[in-house]
């Protein structure tokens, strides 16, 4: 059986909050701002396991913490040595020996209230994986390539979301995988797309155009309401998807051929719809990865060489227990550049 340690800061007020399902908009107020009541409730659903707590995986627990989630279930019995303390900063000399899930769990439970944290000491990856079903997230760190890959089949059977990375120096590596049917409620997160319009065809499609000045920032297949024109009245209320045709028109799927001429005024307002996203597991993406994710432009090479500098590492991890190269020891580097 999998032992567990749980920590948790005033634990009658978090369960009574998680209750009434209220949200504390003074501790929240910056991410309320960016991501609105409705994700913030759904985040604090959320049931999230971080397995790897090195210097990285402190760093992700930290903010998954503080962003406010259910719980978070830490895992990771590697004892602490001293050079852990060069990246994880909670821990201390005095944790050196001890697991490092459980050494950090009480300081990480501290970060916030709402949140109940608990460290567990061992889990059987060897079995079926029925002990990850309870998590809606499951976070590994610096986890062998293989039991990745394991943890990732499993979870896209049972609609976890899975996200996996590592860093050595100055580069890092992340992975994420949401399945196949992910619905994002709002694809770009810029605010909703709104102006006046300067006249409509009559027509199929219909031809709208707006104010000289001004530009619709509409892309085809966005969705827009029509209200408040004069004259072709009868497209208030409703919504029609665009087609885009220069910055400042788009037509509509209307036929408005036997409406009313257009006079004057109406304005358009996009309306935000959910966007379907279809992930890939990490074993087929390792297989024929896709277009990496540009940061610099100036060097569009970089990507693909730092993605088989980690593949080398990955195999050299394989073939000597899933050990990192030792600082200094050239051997082990040369073995590292062969691969």
């Amino acid at each position: 059986a999998n032992k567990s340690f749980s920590f948790r800061t005033d634990p009658g007020r978090a369960m009574e909050e998680e209750k009434q399902q209220n949200i504390d908009e003074g501790l929240y107020s910056r991410q309320l701002y960016v991501m609105g009541h409705e994700a913030q409730r759904r985040m604090a659903e959320s049931d999230v396991l971080i397995y790897g707590l090195n210097g990285l995986g402190v760093e992700v627990a930290k903010n998954v913490i503080l962003a406010g989630v259910k719980s978070v279930a830490l895992l990771d019995d590697t004892p602490v040595t001293l050079a852990d303390l060069s990246a994880q900063f909670y821990l201390g000399e005095g944790d050196v020996g001890q697991a490092r899930a459980s050494a950090c769990a009480s300081k990480l439970a501290g970060l916030n209230q709402y949140v109940a944290v608990s460290a567990m000491d061992h889990a059987d990856f060897n079995g079926d994986l029925a002990f990850l079903l309870r998590f809606r997230v499951v976070v590994m760190v610096g986890a062998p390539l293989a039991l990745q890959i394991k943890v990732n089949n499993h979870c896209r059977q049972h609609g976890i979301c899975f996200v996996s990375g590592d860093c050595c120096g100055v580069f890092g590596r992340v992975f994420c995988d949401f399945g196949d049917e992910f619905v994002v409620a709002d694809k770009d997160g810029e605010p909703a797309a709104s102006c006046m319009i300067a006249a409509v065809t009559q027509g199929s499609p219909a031809l709208v155009t707006v104010l000289e000045d001004t530009r619709h920032n509409l892309e085809t297949g966005d969705v827009v309401a029509i209200s408040d024109v004069e004259g072709m009245a009868e497209l208030n209320g409703q919504q029609f998807e665009v087609t885009v045709t220069t910055p400042h028109s788009f037509e509509i799927k209307c036929d408005t051929t036997g409406f009313s001429p257009y006079k004057r005024g109406g304005y358009i307002n996009q309306m935000k719809q959910p966007t379907k996203l279809s992930f890939r597991s990490l074993e087929q993406t390792l297989g024929s990865p896709l277009p990496f994710l540009e940061t610099d432009f100036a060097k569009a090479d970089r990507p693909g060489v730092l993605h088989q500098a980690f593949r080398a590492l990955d195999r050299f991890r394989e073939t000597n227990g899933g050990a990192y190269p030792a600082p200094g020891n050239m051997e082990q580097a040369g073995a590292l550049v062969e691969a």
